[in-house]
């Protein structure tokens, strides 16, 4: 969370981190994900005599975190759009439909590449291994 506070004060992507929901849980996840599995996978690379360069570097970072954003950019775009087409039937009663699902699967969609950042650790362990 606080990872998260210091990155929205940036004046490029800052604006981009607070206002786009899902984005934010990405970077919380990178953090925790290192944070839990650092010393896990330190101690087992150590113990093999195997170097610890495993995570991924700068740029595929940003590369992840682009991901993240345009995949939470595009199922905001879509679910907006479900919203327009469901409120055209002013009568259905099924309004708030885009907002659950807003609210319930953007969050979800920004697991995504925080689970293709977590498997591309998990192979770059496995072709050291090898």
């Amino acid at each position: 969370m606080v990872a998260v506070i210091v990155l929205s004060i940036l004046p490029i992507i800052g604006k981009l981190i607070s206002s786009t929901p899902g984005v934010d849980d990405f970077i919380q996840g990178i953090i925790i994900f290192r944070f839990f599995s650092a010393a896990f996978i330190e101690t087992q690379l150590n113990q093999a005599n195997l170097p610890v360069d495993i995570y991924p570097g700068f740029w595929e970072s940003v590369g992840f975190f682009a991901i993240s954003l345009v995949l939470t950019l595009v199922c905001m775009f879509a679910f907006a759009a479900l919203g327009v087409k469901i409120s055209e039937n002013r009568y259905s009663g099924e309004e708030s439909v885009s907002f659950f699902l807003t609210t319930a699967i953007i969050p979800l969609v920004s697991l995504i590449p925080l689970f293709m950042y977590a498997k591309h650790v998990s192979l770059a362990i496995e072709r050291m291994v090898k």
